[in-house]
This record gives C-alpha cells, sequence and structure tokens, in this order.
C-alpha cells in the first residue's frame, strides 16, 4: 500500500488540471523530489533490517581441530550454530616469519570458500616452521573466523607404529624394525637422534609372559642360542629427539613366532652312524661264526655213511700185520677211521698222512 502511495505521489498526472506554470517551478519541483526520495527510504528500510540481521546471524566455525600424522597435516572443522548447509568456508595460514612481520595471512589453494569442513595443508607447510591456522566462514558481505591454532609439523606430528619382520634360523630369531615412511622422508634424515625399543616376551599367556627390554641404534636384532621349540612374541616403538626432548611414536602390534625343534649336530649324528655300522657288523660276524659252529656239530651229530675212499682198500690188519684187502662196498665212519678199520694209528708208517676220509701217501 505504500509503494502505491509513493508512485501517486511522485507522478506527474496531466488529467488533473494543475496548473503547468505552477507545476513548473524549480522550487516545487525540488520538494517534490525530496518528498519522493524520503518515501523511498522508507519503503527500503525493511529491507535494509533484514540484510542486517542476515549478516549477524553469519556462525563462526567451531570445533578446529589441526592434526599430523607422520607429517601429513589437515585442519577440520565443523559449521557453526544455525549456519546453512551451503555455508562457505575459507582457510588462512600465516608462518612465524610472517607473523613477525606483521604481514597478512594466505589463504589455502583448494580450501577457499570451499563448502568442504577439512583442508589438507601437507603441501603449504615447512617442517621446521611454526604456523597460524585460521578458519574463517565467508558470505560476499561479511568474514567470521575462529580462533586460530597453532601448528609445527615436526614437533607436532604423530609417528605411527614400526612394522615389525621376524626370521627364524633354528634356535635364532633375526628381528627387523622397518618405521613409517613419513611423508616420503627418511626418519634418519629428519630427526637428530633416533632410537628403537624392543620388547622381547616369552610365555603363552599375556599375563604370563616373561618379558625383556633392550634399546638399540639400529633397527635389526639378533637374538641368539634361545631356547627351541618355544614362542617368542615382540612389540617395537621408535624414539626420537626433536627440540630437546623425546617423541614417542606409537607402539607395535605383538608379533609371534616360535624357534625351530631341536636338532642333532653333524658329529652326534656321524658318531651315532658309525656305533650303528660297528654294532651292525658285530652282530652279524657273531651269528655267521654261530652258525658255522652249529652247522660243524650238527655234522658230527647227524654224520651220514660214506664209500671208503680208494686210497684205504689196502690197510694191515690188527691181528696179523698183513694188508687186508677191502672191497668198494664196504664203508667206513668218517669220526673215528682208525676204530673202524680196526688200525691202531700208531701203527701208520709217517709217510701217511689221516684226513678226514683215510689215508694219502
Amino acid at each position: 500500500m505504500l509503494g502505491g502511495f509513493v508512485s501517486y505521489a511522485c507522478e506527474d498526472d496531466e488529467n488533473e488540471g494543475m496548473d503547468f506554470s505552477a507545476k513548473n517551478n524549480p522550487q516545487n519541483l525540488n520538494a517534490k523530489k525530496t518528498f519522493c526520495g524520503f518515501t523511498l527510504l522508507l519503503c527500503m528500510l525493511p529491507f535494509v533490517q533484514r540484510a542486517s540481521s542476515s549478516e549477524g546471524a553469519l556462525a563462526r566455525p567451531r570445533d578446529v581441530v589441526l592434526t599430523s600424522v607422520n607429517l601429513i597435516t589437515s585442519v577440520s572443522w565443523k559449521p557453526g550454530n544455525g549456519a546453512p548447509a551451503d555455508q562457505l568456508y575459507s582457510v588462512y595460514y600465516r608462518g612465524s616469519y610472517e607473523k613477525y612481520y606483521n604481514e597478512s595471512m594466505l589463504v589455502k589453494d583448494g580450501c577457499n570458500r570451499t563448502r568442504k569442513t577439512s583442508c589438507n595443508l601437507t603441501d603449504v607447510l615447512s617442517l621446521w616452521v611454526h604456523y597460524d591456522i585460521v578458519v574463517c566462514a565467508w558470505t560476499p558481505l561479511d568474514l567470521v573466523c575462529a580462533d586460530s591454532e597453532e601448528i609445527s609439523v615436526l614437533t607436532d606430528t604423530q609417528i605411527e607404529a614400526p612394522y615389525i619382520d621376524l626370521y627364524v634360523f633354528g634356535n635364532n630369531i633375526k628381528m627387523e624394525m622397518s618405521p613409517p615412511k613419513l611423508h616420503e622422508e627418511d626418519i634418519k634424515y629428519l630427526y637428530s637422534s633416533v632410537l628403537y625399543n624392543v620388547t622381547l616376551c616369552v610365555g603363552l599367556h599375556e599375563h604370563q609372559q616373561q618379558c625383556e627390554y633392550y634399546q638399540s641404534e639400529v633397527a635389526s636384532l639378533d637374538f641368539k642360542n634361545i631356547k627351541y621349540n618355544t614362542e617368542y612374541c615382540f612389540t617395537g616403538q621408535i624414539i626420537v629427539e626433536v627440540d630437546n626432548r623425546d617423541k614417542f611414536s606409537a607402539v607395535s602390534q605383538q608379533v609371534c613366532r616360535t624357534t625351530e625343534k631341536e636338532k642333532a649336530s653333524k658329529w652326534v649324528v656321524f658318531t651315532t652312524f658309525l656305533i650303528s655300522v660297528i654294532v651292525s657288523f658285530a652282530v652279524v660276524f657273531t651269528l655267521l661264526l654261530l652258525g658255522h659252529k652249529i652247522f660243524k656239530m650238527a655234522r658230527y651229530i647227524f654224520a651220514v655213511d660214506m664209500p671208503l675212499p680208494k686210497t684205504l682198500l689196502g690197510i694191515p690188519s690188527k691181528q696179523n700185520g698183513t694188508f687186508l684187502l677191502i672191497s668198494e662196498k664196504d664203508v667206513i665212519k668218517e669220526v673215528n677211521i682208525c676204530s673202524t678199520v680196526e688200525v691202531m694209528c700208531d701203527d701208520v708208517e709217517d709217510d701217511y698222512i689221516v684226513n678226514g676220509f683215510g689215508l694219502q701217501s
């Protein structure tokens, strides 16, 4: 209604019968312009108030958190209370050098007027510089920022747990600890001092384990001449020195391996083999000798009648000393030739030799 009144008051209506000479008077024209301008200002006042209230409702980002793990640094935040879903944000950073000379903060590329609620800062932050990080809610008419956060990447970054590899050789275990990659950098290059903590535990149940602790300047350790057929469990942790204080990594998960079963030495195996061969030979020889004796005894016990050799066809008689012709059909016992032929062995001349079958010249 107010708009209609302004339109009516400010238009030139030639049908109202007004004096054109008075109407064209400059004083009258100025008065009319002043009236119209004041009326237009009254009409725009509600819109100006609405815009002002909208600017005052710009929500400040909250819960701003800076995180750095293995030198990978990022900032995250939450929208302010009552902030619209399409609220735009910008992230700014400034190093200690720029802060000292009171220079302006730099906006992070890729995180300017964005609807994201996180921003990766790794590529713009130097490892050895302290930085202020600010997150702001942005509109074309205003900029509302959260409190700044400070970070020094090399000092504040969290180092993840190292990796552990175990190699078993008999009753020896070789442990190798590999630190995580710190944004593709070697940990020994970044920190002046690096130490490795190792915990060695023995036992099947965690609450009954017996543990020993070692610290080394090298990432590889050899545990020699430990128990055979026993499970050993290892955990590792890295300690670095930065700003004259120790910084600890996370502790690795426990890794377990069992040593091999005990094996006899080469000398023991050779000695055992040699003794086995000797004993086997002795047993075989004894059996052969015993078999030979038994065979000879059996020949005497179960003697077989044999035909008399031709050499014994004529032998002196015991009664008259004459030769007694014995036919080939007659037989003689092998066990006692002299008594069977009824010849005294002492009467046989020296040029006769008694063998198993009779007399030969």
